[in-house]
């Protein structure tokens, strides 16, 4: 009966066989790889993954959004912002009849809120907390925004199918 020692020993040379056997397993492995998905070898600060690295994963709506804003810079974010409240203001007050596109502005609007937001998210204090009050802000007119947007479209392409 074999002891450990042995099972170990010839294990290790069996991987040793198979290592140096003229059968190349790695590069098929590499062949069948998706190139779409990042290589974990490769190291690239400005990309950001938002499932963790887990190719199994599909990203949540938020951890999508977080990604996104997470690589777009400051001024980009508070150019969005600013866009989305301006415009919004300026087709409610000037061109009441093209109610329709202010989801929009608001959406983009809450898109940079949520970024700016979120790159704070760590800090302490009472500004934390108005932080959480920002992104929960910018979540909740997001998801009006965006029901509005599905509603709009939903009335321009059925409403006169059905009546």
């Amino acid at each position: 009966m074999p002891n450990e020692r042995d099972l170990e020993t010839s294990a290790g040379a069996e991987s040793t066989a198979a290592s140096h056997s003229a059968t190349p397993a790695a590069p098929a492995a590499q062949a069948t790889r998706d190139p779409t998905r990042s290589d974990p070898t490769r190291s690239d600060p400005t990309r950001s993954d938002p499932t963790g690295g887990d190719p199994t994963l599909e990203p949540t709506l938020g951890q999508l959004v977080s990604s996104l804003t997470a690589r777009a810079p400051d001024t980009v974010l508070a150019l969005f912002v600013v866009v989305g409240i301006v415009g919004a203001g300026l087709v409610w007050l000037v061109v009441p009849a093209w109610w329709r596109v202010v989801p929009a502005f608001v959406l983009l609007s809450a898109v940079g809120g949520w970024g700016i937001a979120d790159r704070e998210r760590e800090s302490q204090g009472r500004r934390r907390v108005v932080v959480a009050v920002v992104r929960a802000a910018a979540v909740l007119g997001s998801l009006i925004a965006a029901a509005t947007l599905v509603l709009i479209f939903m009335g321009v392409t059925l409403g006169s199918w059905i009546s």
